[in-house]
């Protein structure tokens, strides 16, 4: 499955350079990183760069902020960028295009000379190598005072100073350059295929710079630069690291492909739960495949209703999801592109009968041939109704039961429906599923080393992220 827009990167496949680890900030719970410097740096001139995957919409978020400076996504999904306040001579930004692709790796370059005898130089915004240059709102800056950055207030990752401004999603490769205004090309290049990747930055940081590579799980505030400007976690431990990165994207839950509002996804989305209204209501995932064999896992929460979960796959133009405002569940129609089964009796909707071995209190696992037109389900490690995915073996024949659309001709994605009040946790490999006691035990991954899951992968099934989409998909 190939992406092209280098605006919305959904994890390029590098051949230069990669990027292990991210760090997946859950704002539920308060997660932070901050630093206070012992002494003041270059707060003139400045560089921030690093790259930013949101899993939730519609809350401010920020990126980074030392008091009155800061980079954040607003409610409306709009990036704003402050220098200061407007008694201190103000340079405020606020992109017209709004950042909403919940699928996207979004490189983001904040470039800083207040200095500058260029007005719109003093302060310059940078996505994915291009240089945005439309706001809704771009104050002029008064003239060549200091910012906050680099200053001996704290500094932040993931929240402001004041108020619930917390991060919701992943970071990765964060870069502060303290005393120098760098172009993005420093961090980035255009690929062969017309995609913005990484590259590895060959600078130096100044005293006050720092760089977060995340790798230390023990340590994700650690400096890199070799300056020792190390961060201290608020909330945060070695089950925030994660390998979904924006060399290696993985496929999460996707808030923009849901039949209402009522659903949404948390924890890097890992985790679907409900709010309000009533009835079944349906999310898909962010990452499609039409060819190849793929795994992942699900879990249950620990409470009897949470039986009313459906897990499967859908078609990712079923005329039911999302058009649909609530009371669809996987399979539930006809003539739908989707299938489910369903935790409370084990049945399979829009597919064959009901599945036996199966618990629904257990940790789940599927695998997808789209060799063969096959879904598998299973349980604390065996395949339900005597399946077996790695030899073809009574899988349910999605392209038959799919009557609605021809799924051959489509892009496949994992599915959930969940019955209002109800939640469940899902492994797509890019970070285990988070809070509630869950954890993953062996840390296995598929034969290419590619994701953390409970159980090994069937042979020849694979993790769904973007380097093993673009072998095997």
């Amino acid at each position: 499955m190939a992406f092209t827009d280098r605006l919305h990167n959904r994890g390029s496949v590098s051949t230069g350079y990669d990027i292990d680890n991210s760090i997946m900030l859950e704002g539920s719970d308060s997660e932070q990183l901050t630093r206070t410097p012992s002494s003041n740096g270059n707060m003139q001139m400045w560089t921030v760069s690093c790259w930013v995957k949101r899993t939730e919409l519609g809350s401010n978020q920020m990126i980074f902020s030392a008091s009155d400076t800061y980079a954040y996504f607003t409610t409306a999904d709009i990036l704003q960028v402050n220098l200061r306040s407007a008694s201190s001579g103000n340079r405020l930004l606020l992109t017209n295009r709004v950042f909403r692709d919940t699928a996207a790796w979004y490189h983001i370059v904040v470039r800083v000379d207040t200095e500058n005898s260029t007005g719109t130089n003093k302060c310059r915004i940078y996505v994915n190598g291009e240089q945005e240059t439309s706001f809704s709102l771009a104050s002029a800056h008064s003239g060549t005072g200091d910012t906050r950055w680099n200053n001996t207030t704290q500094h932040r990752i993931g929240n402001y100073v004041s108020g619930d401004y917390y991060f919701h999603g992943y970071i990765a490769e964060f870069h502060s350059i303290d005393g120098q205004s760098l172009a993005p090309t420093q961090f980035g290049k255009v690929n062969d295929d017309g995609m913005w990747e990484a590259i590895k930055y060959s600078g130096s940081y100044g005293s006050q710079g720092f760089y977060l590579d995340f790798a230390d799980a023990s340590d994700l505030g650690d400096d890199e630069s070799g300056n020792g400007n190390d961060f201290s976690e608020s909330n945060i431990d070695s089950n925030n690291q994660a390998t979904d990165t924006p060399t290696n994207s993985f496929c999460t839950m996707n808030n923009n492909s849901r039949t209402n509002g009522n659903i949404r996804t948390t924890y890097g989305g890992t985790y679907t739960a409900t709010d309000g209204g009533s009835g079944w209501v349906s999310m898909l995932a962010t990452h499609g495949v039409s060819s190849g064999k793929w795994y992942w896992e699900g879990w249950f929460e620990n409470n009897s209703d949470a039986r009313y979960v459906m897990w499967g796959i859908s078609a990712a133009n079923d005329p039911w999801i999302p058009a649909r405002s609530g009371g669809y569940y996987l399979g539930n129609v006809a003539t739908s592109g989707s299938i489910g089964w369903y935790g409370i009796n084990g049945s399979i909707y829009n597919g064959s009968g009901s599945w036996s071995g199966m618990n629904y209190s257990a940790k789940l696992m599927f695998a997808l041939d789209c060799d063969n037109g096959k879904l598998y389900y299973g349980s604390n490690g065996t395949w339900g109704n005597s399946s077996n995915p790695a030899t073809n073996t009574n899988g349910i024949n999605y392209v038959s039961a799919m009557s609605g659309i021809n799924p051959a001709d489509e892009f496949i994605l994992p599915a959930l429906s969940v019955y209002q009040g109800n939640r469940a946790r899902i492994n797509f490999g890019g970070i285990p599923p988070q809070g509630g006691g869950y954890s993953i035990s062996s840390a296995a991954s598929d034969a290419d080393g590619y994701g953390t899951f409970e159980y090994a992968p069937p042979s020849g099934y694979y993790a769904i992220c973007t380097k093993n989409i673009a072998e095997y998909g």
